[in-house]
């Protein structure tokens, strides 16, 4: 048989599988059943997912599990443009095996296997497939290296997805997850690869949330790589509301291993055509709990602060980038309510502004979001003076109540009808992301033209609507504005004020604003059941006004921002 014809007879079958896949995924609801003692695992490979551990042009990394029976695998592979008509095969992969922890509602073992092909040929297509020591063979599965050409060099479109978790413990639906990474697959299939931004699955040691999430993602993630970020929901126990180290989602996805010690698989970084990408782990304080699920603030703190170094170096390394994306997913610039994430920003926006990071995709808040650029905390006008902080909104069943647009937002979605996902493309030194919702309706675009600056989506008028016209005068003034959380104290400006140098706030507006209380008797502001006391010297003369000085010196965030005639607080 010539190459060509076993080309096109290839071809035609992967077609032909292919074509089935949308409406054979699964059907109906998921009602929680528990899980048989082999986790669902058969000895015919499934769970098939592509990534990457090394060069993305010249190699592919394949992760796939069987029950424990099987004690080998093998994988046949060629490239569609081979000039040869047989296959190469990796044989003899060995298993790994996977073992649910004490913490998970069901038990049972299966085996992992995970191979990287090597040596294929750039900008190829490639199909494969999967067989077991028992003679059993998966489907023929495709996917493409990426191009080296010079003509498409950083030309290039990728997948992006919020939280896709099934929002209950107890019930691991994720029709609503499948519903939408399958209709942004079919709708972009000259996508390259997708991220997840984290919180993949509702409880990450429950094994059957895992079941469904890859479920509903079959025919997408053995075709299209996807390179996942680690949710505060990968930690979280099956049996208790403690936190863990994410051993499900680390045993499950093999990625570049260039991060620190002891965070290898959910710190990486790598590069795709001429864009770099950093990935953090932003869960400090569930990976620092001990066994009673207390925080350590010390261990918060150093877990942040080493992934700072080595992203300072990562960066560092890498200053030539034509964008440099970093993503990680607990967001500085929040739009949940009152759930901030101040040490987050304490400790890595500094190295975002130092090597002007393009942009930063988080996740966590389920709202699509995108902040003006920021630099140093401040509101920008240009994409060249700051980092643009794109929330990614949810892809799953999960929403929330209390989503509003902040006052460092340019665009703001609350996805209460129905999911949303991102699509990022780049031509040369122009990026433009879009945000669509389930149904592909486009709800946002944004544009980074850095040889067009014209082009670029305008900042419109900055807000607050004026510049403060003391920008320079070391009065303040008298029309200063209040934000709390991110949004406008209600009433006037004399919610805040400045008394003899000193900026005042009113203590309602943040208690309310907190979901708190003041009891003004005592001088006692109850956030969270925890009580912060005023003293004398803190208030002004009324008694209703406390100095942002004074809310510092109690742990609290406070800023004065000259630009805008805005004081910021939050907790």
């Amino acid at each position: 048989m010539r190459p060509n014809d076993l080309n096109r007879i290839l071809t035609a079958v992967i077609s032909a599988c292919l074509s089935l896949l949308p409406g054979s995924i699964f059907a109906g609801a998921y009602d929680g059943t528990q899980i048989n003692a082999d986790l669902n695992a058969l000895s015919k490979p499934d769970h098939i997912t592509l990534t990457w551990s090394a060069d993305p042009a010249t190699t592919m990394t394949i992760t796939w599990r069987t029950d424990s029976s099987v004690k080998s695998c093998k994988v046949e592979y060629i490239s569609l443009e081979s000039d040869s008509d047989k296959m190469s095969v990796i044989s003899s992969v060995q298993p790994r095996a996977f073992k649910t922890s004490a913490a998970d509602l069901s038990s049972g073992t299966m085996n992992i296997f995970t191979t990287t092909l090597t040596g294929l040929k750039p900008g190829a297509k490639y199909i494969y497939k999967i067989g077991n020591d028992k003679n059993e063979w998966t489907n023929f599965h495709v996917f493409t290296t990426e191009s080296q050409d010079e003509k498409s060099a950083n030309t290039f479109k990728f997948l992006l997805f919020g939280d896709s978790q099934s929002g209950k413990r107890e019930v691991p639906n994720y029709d609503n997850w499948h519903t939408t990474v399958q209709k942004a697959y079919h709708a972009n299939t000259d996508a390259k690869f997708s991220i997840n931004v984290g919180d993949l699955v509702e409880t990450g040691q429950y094994y059957q949330h895992w079941n469904n999430w890859f479920k509903a993602v079959d025919g997408v993630i053995d075709t299209l790589p996807a390179l996942v970020v680690e949710g505060n929901h990968e930690t979280y126990n099956g049996n208790d509301s403690k936190s863990a180290k994410p051993e499900y989602f680390v045993g499950q996805f093999n990625l570049f291993q260039n991060g620190p010690d002891g965070l290898k698989g959910q710190v990486y970084s790598y590069d795709y055509g001429r864009c770099h990408f950093a990935v953090l782990d932003s869960q400090a304080q569930e990976e620092s709990e001990d066994a009673d699920g207390k925080a350590d603030p010390v261990k918060e703190d150093a877990f942040l602060k080493e992934q700072a170094a080595w992203l300072d170096k990562d960066l560092a390394a890498h200053r030539n980038a034509a964008f440099t994306f970093v993503l990680f997913h607990k967001t500085p610039y929040y739009n949940k309510g009152n759930r901030t994430n101040t040490l987050i920003k304490k400790v890595f926006c500094p190295v975002f502004d130092t090597y002007h990071v393009d942009v930063v995709f988080n996740g966590h808040d389920h709202a699509s979001s995108r902040t003006y650029p920021i630099f140093q905390d401040e509101i920008m006008q240009n994409s060249s003076e700051g980092t643009v902080y794109y929330v990614t909104g949810r892809s799953g069943e999960k929403y929330y109540p209390d989503l509003t647009k902040k006052v460092w937002d340019a665009a703001f979605f609350d996805p209460q009808d129905q999911p949303d996902y991102q699509t990022v493309e780049l031509d040369g030194r122009r990026l433009t992301i879009r945000c669509f919702k389930q149904d592909g309706t486009l709800v946002d675009t944004y544009v980074i033209d850095k040889d067009h600056p014209e082009k670029n989506t305008s900042a419109g008028d900055l807000l607050p609507p004026k510049f403060h016209t003391a920008k320079d005068n070391p009065v303040i003034g008298a029309d200063l504005k209040l934000v709390v959380y991110g949004n406008y104290a209600a009433g006037s400006s004399s919610k805040a004020e400045e008394i003899d140098g000193k900026i005042y706030v009113d203590i309602l507006s943040i208690a309310s604003s907190s979901e708190g209380s003041y009891d003004a008797s005592a001088r006692t502001l109850t956030i969270k059941e925890k009580k912060f006391q005023f003293t004398d010297g803190m208030l002004d003369s009324k008694g209703s006004k406390v100095s942002i000085d004074a809310l510092t010196s109690l742990g609290f965030s406070c800023r004065y921002d000259a630009k805008f005639a805005m004081v910021f607080v939050e907790k």
